[in-house]
């Protein structure tokens, strides 16, 4: 496999970590993604009517629903959250050779791991950075 060109590189990151401009952004910035977006109003579109018990029944239903489907969202973010088989961890003899081996992989394109952390790193972008496309199958 070719190894990317600094452009296909920077081409990866703008839909990860990175600005219009493939530049990086702070941490901050790599959080918001992770943000939920506020529910969805249940009542939104059941319009009153005439009958005020018939207007109970669909309300009480949607409300409902709403809780369910809030129920199930939270569900599965605490599935996310706790899994715990969705992180890699490398160790090294020294705090110098972790710092090396971050400040080398990725430095040939120019993009070098050091930038994005020295820690925990977003592992899309640490795949963007040595040329992996995770939107394929493989």
């Amino acid at each position: 496999m070719a190894k990317p060109t600094r452009e296909e590189i920077a081409a990866r990151l703008k839909g990860s970590a990175a600005n219009a401009n493939g530049k990086l952004r702070k941490v901050h910035d790599l959080t918001q993604r992770f943000k939920a977006e506020p529910e969805p109003d249940p009542l939104a579109g059941i319009e009153p009517s005439d009958d005020v018990e018939a207007d109970i029944t669909r309300e009480t239903a949607a409300l409902d629903e709403g809780f369910r489907a809030r129920m199930r969202a939270e569900n599965n973010r605490v599935r996310t959250a706790t899994d715990s088989e969705h992180w890699v961890a490398l160790c090294f003899r020294t705090r110098e050779d972790k710092e090396k081996f971050l400040r080398l992989a990725g430095a040939e394109t120019g993009h070098p791991l050091i930038e994005i952390g020295d820690k925990y790193l977003d592992g899309y972008e640490v795949a963007a950075r040595i040329g992996i496309d995770m939107t394929k199958e493989g």
